[in-house]
């Protein structure tokens, strides 16, 4: 008899021979029984039908043994092939095959070409991968002939691996760059990004970071904490973190000072200078006159200015120099300069009126000043001035001097001079 591999047994059927009076098995008190050790699972090859017992009262019984021959099947079809997979490090990966065939299949599970113990199912799984995990996995289905499946290589995502970073210090209002680096054992792209760093700061796609620190900023203790990614699914991760001291630096004042000035002698003249100080918190400012005219004086918390020009000084142009000083570490300062012309004023003549016959001018000098009045009949040069009145002392109070000889002349020209 005979079966393919993987069927069941077939009926073992017994046949005689030597009956006498057209006799069948049917007289056969008790047949015999026919075994084999053949399964289902036996491979291919032949295996003995075996015959046992059986007894009859006319017949002696002779049992000769049989064969049941088990042919192979066709080789099984994989109809799903185990696919390639990326698994992160500590993840789970699973192979899986689907196949047909006839019988009974068998799987066994291949690493490198190497059978894998205990791996007899259709599905393969991989729990916590490591990098020995990875390589080309493939299933040898079986049915009494063999097909492989093709191999599916497994790669095991490491996280990438960041370089310590030093500590670094920095003035504030300077910009400070650092360089982080970072490798990856399957050397895919690499994305950085602070996860913890101060108002300002920036990394940027090549894993360098810039910050300048404001003046606020300063100063400071700051931590960076600089994250690198792989392009895994999910993305693994390395982060380091590093502080960045940020040292306090005194910035100079800014300095505004007037517009060029001009008084007139005997006069008080009043202005301010101003100053501006960027550092957090604002240093104590103090204004101090570097070059200046005699008497000149300024306040050294206001920067107020004052200077009454002397009635002797008459006109003179002075260049007056400004100081500003912080009370910063080191002490910083700015200076600028502006002008301020004193002008020498004579008597004015304000006012010339004609009363009774009579000729009143009206004068304005300089206090402790003296002055002539001068007349003339005409402007024509040469001009023929004349004295008339002498020791005229000007005030700040408008004076009258009074011409008694006006009507003397048909026309009469005046001024104020100085002896």
């Amino acid at each position: 008899q005979s079966r393919g591999y993987g069927q069941a047994n077939p009926a073992l059927t017994i046949s005689y021979s030597g009956f006498v009076n057209a006799d069948t098995a049917a007289v056969i008190d008790v047949p015999p029984v026919a075994s084999t050790t053949a399964t289902a699972a036996s491979n291919a090859g032949t295996y003995p039908i075996t015959l046992s017992g059986g007894s009859d009262d006319n017949y002696a019984l002779t049992l000769v043994d049989g064969t049941l021959t088990v042919t192979a099947a066709p080789p099984p079809t994989i109809t799903g092939q185990p696919q390639n997979l990326t698994v992160n490090l500590g993840g789970t990966a699973q192979f899986n095959v689907t196949a047909t065939g006839a019988g009974i299949l068998i799987y066994q599970w291949l690493f490198n070409d190497n059978p894998i113990a205990g791996a007899t199912t259709t599905s393969l799984v991989i729990s916590n991968a490591q990098p020995s995990n990875a390589g080309t996995y493939s299933v040898v289905v079986d049915n009494g002939s063999q097909t492989t499946s093709t191999g599916a290589v497994l790669k095991v995502n490491q996280p990438p691996t960041l370089a310590a970073i030093p500590n670094k210090t920095v003035n504030e209002l300077t910009t400070l760059t650092v360089a982080v680096s970072a490798t990856d054992p399957e050397a895919g792209p690499l994305t950085y990004q602070l996860t913890q760093a101060p108002a300002g700061a920036a990394i940027n796609a090549t894993g360098v970071v810039s910050w300048t620190p404001t003046e606020a900023q300063g100063p400071s203790t700051n931590t960076f904490t600089v994250q690198v990614a792989d392009n895994g699914t999910p993305p693994l991760t390395d982060s380091k973190s590093f502080t960045v001291v940020v040292n306090e630096v005194n910035s100079a004042p800014v300095l505004t000072v007037p517009a060029p000035q001009t008084v007139r002698v005997g006069a008080t003249m009043t202005i301010t200078s101003t100053a501006a100080d960027t550092d957090i918190p604002a240093n104590l400012l103090t204004f101090s006159l570097v070059s200046a005219p005699t008497g000149m004086v300024i306040n050294s918390t206001t920067g107020v200015v004052t200077w009454t020009p002397p009635v002797s000084e008459q006109s003179s142009t002075n260049i007056v120099t400004v100081r500003v000083t912080d009370n910063g570490q080191p002490p910083l300062s700015d200076t600028k300069s502006f002008t301020v012309t004193a002008v020498g004023v004579g008597q004015r003549i304000t006012a010339i009126q004609p009363t009774n016959g009579v000729i009143v001018l009206t004068l304005e000098g300089i206090p402790g000043e003296t002055y002539h009045i001068q007349a003339s009949p005409t402007l024509n040069p040469p001009i023929p001035w004349s004295v008339i009145g002498t020791n005229i002392v000007g005030t700040d109070a408008m004076s009258q001097f009074i011409d008694t000889d006006a009507s003397l002349y048909p026309i009469r020209f005046y001024r104020s001079v100085k002896p």
